[in-house]
């Protein structure tokens, strides 16, 4: 996304920027809500999903959290900086940290159980806020 950002350049930084943090909050707060309301449902619910129902969500997060790799580029476009270097180096330190996060995760659910679901929704909702707040207070 931060290449595709910084491919956009000035072009689009106007209109998405508007919007972009309000965007972020919404998606994040609804697949965090779905989350939460999945924990307190039980296991039993949660076996019973196939695989395209946990596909949906986890393609809604994965945008939602690029969209400030969308803006990182947009940034970088308009300084007119080299992209590729800085992009290789945010995916690198992504990927570390999403693999350490599903790595922690599997473990955190042998002890938490169903409650490991809820934490990452409310972690979801929280960034979202997060998000929002940056853009609107700041």
């Amino acid at each position: 996304m931060t290449v595709a950002g910084w491919v956009a350049g000035t072009s689009v930084v106007g209109f998405i920027s508007a919007y972009d943090h309000w965007l972020a909050f919404v998606v994040l707060l609804v697949v965090g809500g779905k989350l939460v309301r999945e924990g307190m449902q039980g296991q039993e619910e949660m076996t019973q999903r196939t695989g395209m129902m946990q596909l949906i969500p986890l393609v809604a997060f994965s945008l939602a959290t690029s969209i400030d790799s969308l803006a990182v580029g947009l940034s970088f476009g308009i300084l007119q900086t080299p992209v590729l270097f800085l992009a290789l180096i945010i995916g690198i330190v992504c990927g570390a940290l999403s693999f350490t996060g599903v790595m922690l995760s599997e473990q955190l659910e042998d002890i938490l159980g169903n409650k490991m679901v809820i934490l990452g929704g409310l972690i979801l909702i929280l960034t979202g806020v997060r998000i929002l707040t940056e853009h609107v207070f700041f």
